[in-house]
């Protein structure tokens, strides 16, 4: 039996995430990952999901209260998440967010080459944001979560 079988594990391209409690976020910039782990407490036993996002060109996420509930991860455009992050957009472009790859070049370009694609995080209760990426996918593992991150040990 592989590990895949033993965690149980369910990898599908749409999952839904509503109402699930969002308890840990990650992003790893060697591989271009963002991963938001959540959880459905209501479920007998509780379900947890991860919704991945490869290749991220760029992400904001704000508003982390703890025990924030996802009210969507919905299909959006950058013409909605620059009106929505106007002055995030306005502040960052000139330390270089998001990053544009010529001179001149806009970002809505960069989409179009690159193939990418936006994403709105929209909650009920906490966070909100956006992603821009290649792909989204989605594991629900119906054992349990990962285990907690933990700070190293003072010596």
């Amino acid at each position: 039996m592989g590990d895949s079988e033993t965690l149980r594990q369910r990898i599908v391209d749409s999952c839904p995430v509503h109402d699930n409690h969002l308890y840990a976020y990650e992003f790893d910039s060697r591989t271009s990952t963002l991963i938001l782990r959540t959880t459905n407490p209501h479920s007998d036993p509780p379900e947890f999901t991860d919704v991945w996002f490869l290749d991220v060109w760029c992400h904001h996420v704000e508003c982390i209260l703890g025990g924030d509930i996802i009210f969507g991860i919905d299909d959006s455009d950058l013409v909605t998440e620059r009106t929505d992050f106007e002055s995030l957009f306005d502040r960052l472009k000139n330390q270089g967010w998001p990053r544009i790859e010529k001179i001149g070049e806009s970002f809505e370009e960069v989409i179009q080459r690159h193939h990418l694609r936006v994403w709105h995080i929209s909650s009920s209760y906490g966070v909100d944001g956006f992603v821009v990426a290649r792909e989204r996918k989605t594991v629900q593992n119906q054992s349990e979560a990962p285990q907690k991150l933990l700070p190293p040990a003072t010596v």
